[in-house]
């Protein structure tokens, strides 16, 4: 092995979540130098995997590998920008509460066609005056998760207004299209920009909207 090849193997290593519904577990893979600058935390990867190459996520860099490094196959090429790292760990909190497969949510929050890595805008900032808050809502607010419980009769636009994020950008999960035009319209009337990112619509425009989201704000 000459120098180059040694140095390698014992330089960064990342942990690979495959594509595959079977595969429950990520592995660990060497970096490669030509991989090093656009790799993160959620990047869309290929790597070799029981003989065939398949897609993954980087769900961890710069690791403590599992295995001896001289044991590790480097992985095979970069394919597309893909979830941050805070979405990472939404979609593995997400499978570990619904019992679901960690591929299949990294899957539906990445962009349908590919999104160049290095192509990535600066990202934005927004900041917005607090706002005062029915006490139910400021207690939610207050704690890292918290279930609320909303009068059935009420408009819960007041509870979803209430729930944004004062800084930086907030996830909205809604459960059927005309709600979310309904409430994408008094958002943007009270100043935010919002970005509709939907599963009836092709993948092009889906992949547009993801694009436009990453930049934040």
């Amino acid at each position: 092995m000459d120098d180059a090849s040694l140095s390698n193997r014992e330089g960064r290593v990342c942990r690979v979540q495959p594509d595959v519904p079977a595969i429950g577990r990520a592995f660990d893979y060497l970096v490669p130098p030509d991989a090093e600058s656009a790799l993160r935390v959620g990047t869309i990867v290929r790597v070799p995997l029981h003989g065939r190459r398949v897609r993954g996520w980087v769900v961890a860099d710069d690791v403590e590998p599992e295995a001896d490094v001289v044991d590790l196959r480097p992985l095979g090429t970069v394919v597309s920008d893909g979830p941050p790292a805070d979405v990472v760990d939404l979609c593995r909190w997400a499978a570990w509460r619904y019992a679901g497969p960690l591929a299949a949510l990294l899957r539906a929050a990445s962009p349908p066609n590919l999104v160049s890595p290095s192509a990535g805008p600066e990202l934005e900032a927004a900041v917005f005056p607090p706002e005062v808050l029915p006490d139910i809502v400021a207690a939610g607010r207050d704690r890292p998760r918290a279930i609320v419980a909303w009068p059935p009769c009420t408009d819960r636009r007041e509870l979803v207004l209430g729930l944004l994020a004062a800084e930086g950008s907030t996830i909205v999960v809604v459960p059927d299209a005309a709600r979310s035009a309904v409430l994408a319209r008094q958002l943007e009337r009270e100043g935010r920009h919002v970005v509709v990112f939907r599963s009836d619509v092709q993948d092009a425009e889906r992949t547009r909207a993801w694009d436009r989201a990453r930049a934040g704000a």
